[in-house]
């Protein structure tokens, strides 16, 4: 049964490492999406090259 053992963490270890990249995936979007239109075109012009 120990063989098992490292199996297990790494699947853990995996898992958690994707749920972790799905959350701050959709903070991101969240936060993208919760800006207005007025205030993505304000930032536009600070970033956009000339």
């Amino acid at each position: 049964m120990k063989r098992w053992t490292g199996r297990t963490r790494a699947v853990y270890t995996v898992t958690f490492l994707i749920f972790w990249g799905v959350i701050a995936i959709a903070g991101a979007l969240t936060a993208l999406l919760d800006m207005s239109a007025d205030e993505i075109n304000a930032d536009r012009g600070r970033h956009w090259p000339r």
